[in-house]
């Protein structure tokens, strides 16, 4: 998608349109719920956590 031809962007700079893009990455990070089956309900920064603790206890690093 080409955000200089998109409406919604057209009077942003690129220095805008980054922070928003850091904006909605922090949010779809750190508070957005994801709905995947190994998410049950947590956010993707709580799956990851989740997962390295799982990793670490089941020692995976061995195999």
């Amino acid at each position: 998608m080409n955000f200089k031809n998109n409406k919604f962007y057209k009077n942003q700079t690129m220095k805008e349109l980054q922070k928003d893009l850091g904006k909605w990455m922090e949010y779809y990070k750190n508070e957005r719920i994801h709905q995947g089956k190994k998410c049950c309900g947590r956010t993707s920064l709580g799956t990851l956590i989740n997962g390295k603790s799982v990793c670490a206890e089941k020692n995976l690093a061995q195999i």
